[in-house]
């Protein structure tokens, strides 16, 4: 989400001028991973994207790190011990999952539809069926899934195949409600491609 203030490097971690500079961390603060790296880009001299490149990995790093250490603490509270053999990998396995799960804040789905546009030479409705797609209901962060169909008119361009179904993806693998995912790839597919109408059903 573009809009954040730079966030300012500090000894116990990463402040945000805008958000009163109470402490940061793109795990406890109410922020996504785009818009924490978007602010670290900010603060980096444009001349030198390996060092933007460098410690975008060193905090994916530090924020896997507190993952764990959540998970950890979680599992503590639920009453379980942490240093039984069965648990011991449990909280690296955890975070690289919810890394993997919600990958889709760090995707641009514009990008993916703009990308991949044709000529069209025709005004017939194009229907995608079938597509499916698996997210973490933001309530109780609970999984669910299903199918996702969606249909556009062609204005001047038409967009490859492919591309509509990673888009549903992107915006499946982040916090979501059924309602605001289908709009999303509706408002996506509008903006992007341009086309005469488009509908998206999720089931």
């Amino acid at each position: 989400r573009s809009g954040y203030a730079p966030f300012v490097p500090r000894q116990s971690g990463w402040t945000c001028p805008k958000l009163d500079g109470r402490q940061m961390c793109p795990i406890l603060g109410q922020i996504t991973w785009s818009a924490f790296l978007l602010g670290v880009e900010s603060m980096l001299p444009r001349r030198q994207p390996r060092m933007t490149v460098a410690l975008c990995k060193i905090i994916r790093q530090q924020a896997g790190e507190m993952m764990e250490k959540l998970i950890r603490q979680m599992l503590v509270e639920l009453g379980e011990d942490p240093e039984r053999e069965g648990l011991l990998k449990t909280p690296e396995r955890v975070a690289r999952a919810w890394g993997d799960i919600t990958a889709g804040y760090d995707q641009k789905p514009g990008e993916m539809v703009r990308s991949a546009l044709f000529e069209a030479e025709g005004k017939e409705m194009i229907v995608i069926n079938d597509i499916d797609f698996f997210s973490v209901c933001e309530h109780h962060m609970l999984p669910f899934f299903g199918k996702a169909h969606v249909a556009y008119i062609p204005g001047k361009k038409i967009v490859g195949l492919s591309n509509i179904a990673r888009v549903v993806e992107a915006y499946a693998r982040r916090m979501q409600v059924q309602e605001r995912m289908t709009a999303q790839i509706a408002t996506c597919l509008m903006d992007n491609l341009e086309p005469l109408g488009v509908a998206v059903v999720l089931k």
